[in-house]
């Protein structure tokens, strides 16, 4: 004779949404705001909702109704929506070995259900370790649109070996048709570490010197970024010269041969050596 459909609350009441007779071929729509323009009811009472929302997301009961029975069919709806992209935003402009720094924080937008971040080095997924990997993890749901949007923080203790290294995220959820991951676009980071040796250079080269010449002397660090300022150390003067990298000497005489050093400003002991003959 008709049939109806009606979805249920949490409460379990039910809420009539729309009717169809049989016998008038006319459908009715219940005066439900959430669905106002939203519903088609077709022949066979086959029920159609456009544009669908997170809160359709429910019990839906089909009710069909014969001249001595009525017959009820229940269904449940999921929702699914496949979140943004992941990207890793607020990076370190610089990393620093044995520190341990925010790199950055990787995030993923309106997701429903809410999904996982994984962190990755080099392809690698990324475990907590106490002082050198640690991950912090963040849900909020939009009131309006009830979507999710996840952010991981990793905070990471770098070395050497990650000069160069890329660093990515990934973003897993579930879609109709099980697990599914999204993976962000590299990052790779500028790693800082101390400087581990000084070199002493000569120009011009050391066997053509002679009296009269200048000399310069130019001291390099192993480090990044490398050490702008030295202390230069003259033959006969055990008192450094701050200087930048390079220190020249003017119209050399034959009383110049000699030891000529080098040193880190904050680390004298790191020091290196050339032993010049002014011919």
């Amino acid at each position: 004779m008709f049939g109806k459909w009606k979805y249920e609350k949490p409460d379990g009441s039910p809420v009539f949404i729309a009717f169809r007779s049989s016998t008038k071929k006319s459908v009715q729509y219940d005066d439900v705001p959430e669905y106002k323009d939203r519903l088609n009811l077709s022949e066979n009472y086959t029920l159609s909702i456009s544009n669908a929302r997170i809160s359709d997301e429910k019990r839906f009961v089909c009710m069909l109704v014969t001249e001595d029975n009525v017959f009820e069919a229940p269904t449940i709806v999921k929702v699914f929506k496949q979140p943004s992209k992941p990207e890793i935003v607020s990076k370190a402009l610089f990393l620093e070995t044995e520190q341990l720094k925010k790199l950055g924080d990787c995030i993923s937008e309106d997701s429903y259900p809410d999904g996982n971040i994984t962190w990755y080095r080099n392809g690698k997924v990324l475990h907590p370790l106490e002082g050198a990997v640690v991950i912090i993890f963040k849900k909020e749901m939009d009131p309006v649109t009830q979507l999710y949007t996840m952010t991981s923080t990793l905070e990471y203790k770098t070395t050497k070996a990650d000069i160069q290294m890329p660093f990515t995220c990934s973003v897993t959820y579930y879609g109709p048709s099980g697990q599914k991951t999204i993976h962000s676009e590299q990052a790779v980071f500028d790693i800082y570490y101390p400087t581990e040796q000084v070199t002493i250079q000569v120009l011009p080269p050391k066997n053509a010197i002679k009296e009269g010449d200048n000399i310069t002397l130019k001291c390099l660090g192993n480090g990044n970024p490398p050490p702008e300022e030295f202390l230069f150390y003259l033959p006969g003067q055990p008192e450094g010269i701050r200087s930048s990298n390079t220190y020249t000497l003017m119209d050399v005489r034959r009383n110049a041969t000699g030891d000529y050093k080098c040193s880190l400003i904050d680390k004298k002991s790191m020091i290196a050596s050339t032993a010049i003959t002014v011919h």
